[in-house]
């Protein structure tokens, strides 16, 4: 996307949801350190999304997405297209699009915009010498506008692949702190999602970016090697208040010989018997009073500090062990 909030996760959750309506075989990643994207990709697969985070995986990213790769795979910027680390495109989408050679398609907020729209999709295809740009979807415009866009858009480096109207404010997804909220959080996830492929049957042009796909070069991509360690059983805090994690560390994890066990602060009365505990993001302030009232639970975390068993939390996990939280 150009930025943050032009509809990037709108789009590629509806040509996601498009494509797998067509009984595909497709595979979804999130571009940088994102939770909460991935959930809404799994809520349309039912199964997991993976990340692409260049900043961790460095060299090893193409593994990361051959690893988790199906015979068709989309990649959801975060951001900016070239919005990386410390105002330069390092660890951006761009970036990652370049790492993995793949052709990239920029979804443009175009609502209120006529040949102003052209300006951007230039600067965007110039800004770098090789963009990876290969297409534009818009969003938020008319057919009308689309169609005076397309006539007087000349590049043939880059094509249209169509685009989204405004949508009613139902199946428009919400924000808040740190990005949407999160995909258990809406009711009527699946009929959105139904809503949106259809949607994208109408006005984007699935087969122009099937055969994009077809475009991208095979991945080179090289296997870790990776030592497994003495047998650790880690409880991990998985339920609507702890939903932060990125699954690759927990494989990871797994791969060295660990055993995952999850439990849930809020609604388990003990924690199951463990090695350590990791106590991971999430919205405990939407839950304060439950958690709260779990004394049972807290108890368990209580003695098990006691007893030595170590505890990593972070983020919302670490909220919970505090005393008070935003003053309650």
């Amino acid at each position: 996307g150009t930025n943050s909030g032009c509809g990037k996760t709108t789009i590629f959750c509806s040509v996601l949801q498009a494509l797998k309506n067509r009984r595909l075989n497709v595979s979804a990643f999130k571009c940088g350190p994102d939770y909460i994207d991935p959930m809404f990709h799994a809520a349309i697969m039912q199964a997991l999304s993976s990340n692409l985070d260049p900043y961790f995986c460095e060299d090893w990213l193409p593994y990361v997405m051959a690893e988790n790769a199906g015979e068709i795979n989309l990649a959801e910027g975060a951001m900016g297209y070239y919005d990386g680390m410390a105002f330069t495109s390092k660890y951006s989408a761009y970036d990652v699009a370049c790492r993995l050679n793949v052709p990239a398609v920029l979804v443009i907020d175009a609502k209120g915009s006529a040949n102003s729209v052209l300006a951007v999709m230039q600067g965007f295809l110039n800004f770098k010498e090789k963009s990876g740009i290969c297409g534009f979807i818009l969003n938020r415009v008319t057919e009308r506008t689309y169609r005076g866009i397309c006539a007087n858009w000349k590049d043939e480096r880059a094509k249209l692949y169509g685009y989204f109207p405004s949508l009613p404010e139902k199946y428009i997804l919400k924000s808040r702190h740190l990005g949407l909220v999160t995909a258990g959080e809406i009711v009527c996830i699946r009929e959105m999602m139904q809503y949106l492929a259809e949607q994208a049957e109408k006005t984007i042009d699935l087969e122009g970016l099937l055969a994009l796909s077809q475009s991208a070069e095979p991945l080179q991509f090289k296997v870790p090697q990776i030592s497994r360690l003495d047998p650790i059983r880690i409880a991990v805090a998985r339920d609507e208040a702890f939903c932060f994690y990125y699954k690759e560390n927990l494989m990871l994890l797994q791969k060295m010989g660990a055993e995952i066990v999850d439990f849930s602060p809020l609604h388990d009365c003990e924690l199951p018997k463990a090695d350590c505990i990791y106590l991971g993001g999430g919205y405990p302030e939407l839950y304060t009073d439950a958690l709260s009232g779990n004394q049972a639970m807290k108890e368990g975390l209580r003695k098990a500090a006691q007893d030595k068993i170590p505890i990593f939390a972070e983020c919302g996990g670490f909220m919970y062990l505090n005393r008070i939280l935003d003053g309650k």
